[in-house]
């Protein structure tokens, strides 16, 4: 179906999932986005059809709002939740460096035509 390059693309994929929507959505824990002089990439939630054509729905950041790998760094594992919403976690980043549980918005079912327009929430505030 679909064959990862390097940066930005995404490698070493781990996770994939069959969405609501019939597309594959999954995780690679290199690739992406190019911050904090990590050369490989933090990451990436990746969308591939069933007819083969990939893009990259979110690349992790690593560090966002001035904390160290804020959004995640590694991410580890992806499901989709019954509101029709992306969720995981990351191996590391987060307000500890101890890594993040996350949710996807605004992917699934067609709702996003280009990376911008999801959004990755990590809401520290409801513990």
């Amino acid at each position: 179906m679909y064959s990862f390059g390097k940066i930005p693309d995404g490698n070493n994929p781990t996770t994939l999932i069959l969405a609501s929507d019939g597309n594959f959505y999954g995780i690679t824990v290199g690739g992406g986005s190019v911050s904090n002089g990590y050369t490989f990439g933090n990451g990436t939630v990746f969308e591939v059809t069933p007819t083969g054509v990939e893009k990259i729905v979110y690349a992790f950041l690593g560090n966002k709002s001035g904390v160290f790998f804020g959004d995640g760094f590694d991410p580890s594992s992806l499901i989709e939740g019954r509101d029709g919403n992306l969720y995981g976690t990351t191996e590391s980043g987060g307000e500890n460096d101890e890594g993040t549980v996350f949710k996807l918005t605004g992917v699934i079912s067609g709702s996003s035509t280009s990376q911008s327009d999801a959004s990755l929430s990590i809401d520290l505030d409801d513990r």
